[in-house]
């Protein structure tokens, strides 16, 4: 999950406010067009995007981008 922040001063606000959600493994600020990298971890699609609805929702975060990764089947 990729997040934008309203304004520069809130992106450890919004770092900060993650920690609640016990889906998120790991979430970082990271320079360039987004401001936040967090990896969120849920049972299925549904699961996950619910999740990425909460944290779209918190107060400081702009926009966000998901993108899903799956473990690959030639293992």
């Amino acid at each position: 999950m990729l997040l934008q922040v309203t304004e520069q001063t809130q992106a450890q606000k919004v770092l900060q406010s993650m920690e609640q959600y016990a889906q998120v493994r790991n979430a970082y600020v990271v320079p360039g067009e987004f401001d936040i990298l967090a990896t969120v971890y849920g049972k299925n699609n549904e699961d996950i995007l619910s999740q990425v609805s909460k944290i779209d929702d918190a107060q400081g975060v702009k926009s966000s981008e998901t993108l899903f990764t799956y473990k690959p089947t030639w293992q």
